[in-house]
């Protein structure tokens, strides 16, 4: 068993094997009475009671803003705050205009507030390729091809401990679809883990409790049933046009409240991208920095190397091709497999 996406890939590719995304598999046809913030103090509470120190890893999105709230609800004191930056000014801005001024009023002052950042410099040490630099760091190449370096930054292992320490992070929304008269939840394999040591353990904040999970499923699928007619259902976390409605579902954000976007106007004709901050920070250094950006598409060339149908349009530089958990029926008990629910390949 691997952690690592890149690395699964390459021994997939070495031994013929199909890779396997192993996930929690939570029971999820019963939607927990309690409501969402409720369960979210439970769950802060607990972790304060079993660590001796708490970072949270904030970026000023909603995910994480939701989390900090939550352990603000339960005045549960915070250790330390950690933000990570990847050293291209033109793509901080979240960063440095949200998240930032945000911790600074609001965080306890006993908290410890860190941000930690990578420079030009950092760009520029050719010793191999920083896709494998993640890995050997310990931290899960998540993006495998992304170009801004504060993904290694996020590499718990870098950091000190304090007693037994925790990680927490405030990810993600679940995803969930409709098939065959049914709802069903599932994970894909750009969820956010790293493994841990006996004294510096990872929590996915939303992921980690079966019922915060399960409440937050079932608050999507009964928004999306308000708010869509069934042949839209399994549009809603495919199409940014309904970003809004995923997060206000979620209680990430009140109704019409303000929220940072994840996809503004971030395509390019030519240039292949996750979202418009690493966008920016190509545009940037392909102008000021084309060694750096010599140096990165070799890189990709590499990883192109390795097989293209591992490639989102056979492309690296498009992000892999995604892995499906099992399927958590949400309307009776069981599971199923992509196999049984999509016979003819995973498509909503």
């Amino acid at each position: 068993m691997v952690y690592d996406k890149l690395t699964a890939i390459r021994q997939s590719e070495s031994t013929g094997h199909h890779i396997q995304f192993h996930t929690p598999q939570y029971e999820l046809h019963h939607e927990p009475e309690q409501d969402l913030l409720t369960l979210c103090i439970q769950h802060a509470k607990r972790i304060r009671e079993k660590y001796d120190y708490i970072r949270l890893w904030y970026s000023g999105g909603c995910d994480s803003q939701y989390m900090f709230r939550a352990f603000r609800a339960a005045n549960i004191h915070i250790d330390e705050i950690i933000m990570v930056k990847c050293g291209i000014k033109c793509s901080e801005w979240e960063i440095d205009d949200v998240a930032v001024p945000f911790v600074r009023e609001h965080a306890h002052p006993d908290t410890v507030i860190r941000t930690h950042t990578k420079s030009i410099d950092d760009y520029y040490d050719f010793d191999g390729f920083w896709f494998d630099k993640h890995a050997r760091a310990g931290r899960n190449s998540r993006l495998i091809s992304g170009l801004r370096l504060n993904e290694h930054l996020e590499c718990i292992n870098l950091y000190d401990t304090f007693g037994k320490t925790v990680n927490v992070l405030g990810i993600d929304k679940p995803k969930i679809c409709h098939v065959q008269g049914k709802w069903y939840a599932y994970f894909l394999d750009y969820y956010d883990w790293q493994q841990g040591t006996s004294n510096n353990d990872f929590c996915c904040f939303f992921d980690d409790d079966p019922l915060i999970y399960a409440k937050q499923c079932h608050m999507l699928r009964r928004g999306i049933e308000n708010s869509v007619q069934p042949d839209c259902y399994n549009s809603v976390q495919k199409s940014h046009h309904f970003e809004r409605l995923l997060n206000e579902c979620t209680d990430r954000v009140s109704i019409g409240e303000y929220f940072i976007p994840y996809a503004n106007n971030h395509h390019h004709a030519t240039i292949p991208s996750f979202n418009k901050k690493e966008l920016d920070a190509k545009l940037y250094m392909l102008e000021h920095h084309p060694q750096v950006m010599e140096h990165y598409y070799n890189g990709i060339e590499e990883l192109r190397g390795i097989g293209t149908r591992w490639w989102n349009n056979g492309d690296p530089e498009s992000g892999p091709v995604l892995c499906l958990s099992q399927f958590m029926c949400m309307s009776s008990p069981g599971f199923e497999n992509s196999n049984n629910l999509f016979p003819d390949g995973f498509n909503l």
